[in-house]
């Protein structure tokens, strides 16, 4: 009983969620709109999306190595974009599936045990995930009076009052962070008290994991290889979405900002516990894009289209990677000493 109620709470409730969300957002949709923008697209920038699609994927692939290095397995970066393009394909049918696809995979075709690039796979994530909140940060900055809109279109018009005031208040910024920091040092004398509690055993647990995750990135050999392959990622997240703005003429008035704020919103959308990120991800890029003033109804088809292209990819990449992972031969990568740098 307790297995069904966790793959309903893991499984079945997201993607439930997912389907909600889809439906709600796709209510009263003339869905011949979709159809359209896919018959008019001009191959060329779909095409060069997929390019960049595949670089990311391939530059993910390749970060991956300096992760593994250290720990001394020495995997070749085909068997890399396999495991991690077959995770990706997993991602599509389970979400959080992907990780342990992907472990599992190199383990079988390079012998490097899941467990050891499990960890390697959450400093990833970690590292991901600050980049992304970077973003936010930096797009809340740069196109701070649109986002007030967006939030006012999302939450009502006192929600834009309070975020208005906010960014015209120093006070608030300073009561803000001395309320947050209050916050921190409560739970952190809570926690110390009740340590013995399970929940908050397993809390610990979970934070030192984190902070371990992000302090093994100093075992890394070649750290501005591993920063560049870094920075190259995002930088082909943000290109594979913005080259398909000049599919539309509506579209390719947008600048460079724009795509950050869908790079952004995108980001989170697909990072969100549904497969595929469905809903949530076609919801805030149609919100980003009526930001910058497009109709809401070309807005959601913009959204759909881009994401079944990168869907797409993901399939393509993905199914092909996981049938030439069936002829993968196994192969030791046992640790050795002193292992050259990637």
């Amino acid at each position: 009983m307790k297995k069904v109620v966790r793959y309903l709470l893991s499984y079945a409730l997201p993607l439930v969620a997912g389907i909600g969300l889809l439906i709600y957002t796709f209510r009263d949709q003339d869905l011949s709109q979709v159809k359209s923008l896919f018959q008019q697209a001009p191959i060329g920038w779909i095409l060069l999306s997929f390019f960049f699609a595949f670089v990311s994927h391939w530059a993910r692939a390749y970060r991956w190595l300096y992760l593994l290095d250290p720990l001394g397995y020495r995997v070749k970066i085909s068997h890399s974009f396999v495991a991690v393009m077959t995770g990706y394909f997993a991602n599509l049918l389970l979400p959080r599936m992907g990780e342990v696809t992907r472990c599992a995979l190199l383990q079988k075709t390079d012998r490097v045990p899941a467990n050891v690039s499990f960890g390697t796979v959450i400093t990833e994530r970690i590292i991901d995930l600050f980049i992304l909140l970077g973003l936010v940060m930096l797009t809340l900055v740069m196109e701070s009076a649109r986002i007030g809109q967006f939030i006012l279109n999302l939450f009502g018009e006192k929600a834009n009052q309070w975020i208005t005031s906010l960014q015209n208040n120093v006070w608030a910024w300073v009561v803000l962070t001395a309320g947050a920091v209050g916050c921190f040092v409560l739970l952190f004398f809570i926690a110390k008290r009740y340590r013995h509690l399970a929940f908050i055993q397993k809390a610990l647990r979970l934070l030192e994991g984190l902070w371990a995750g992000v302090l093994s990135v100093r075992k890394v050999k070649n750290k501005p290889a591993f920063f560049f392959f870094t920075v190259l990622i995002w930088l082909m997240y943000y290109l594979m979405a913005y080259v398909l703005f000049f599919c539309h003429p509506q579209t390719a008035q947008l600048g460079i900002l724009a795509g950050l704020s869908i790079l952004v919103l995108g980001g989170l959308g697909i990072a969100a516990p549904v497969q595929g990120g469905i809903g949530a991800y076609h919801f805030l890029v149609m919100n980003a894009f009526m930001m910058y003033g497009l109709p809401k109804d070309f807005s959601l088809s913009f959204a759909t289209f881009m994401h079944t292209i990168q869907t797409l990819a993901v399939v393509i990449l993905g199914g092909l990677s996981f049938i030439g992972s069936l002829f993968i031969k196994s192969q030791s990568t046992a640790p050795v000493k002193n292992s050259k740098k990637v």
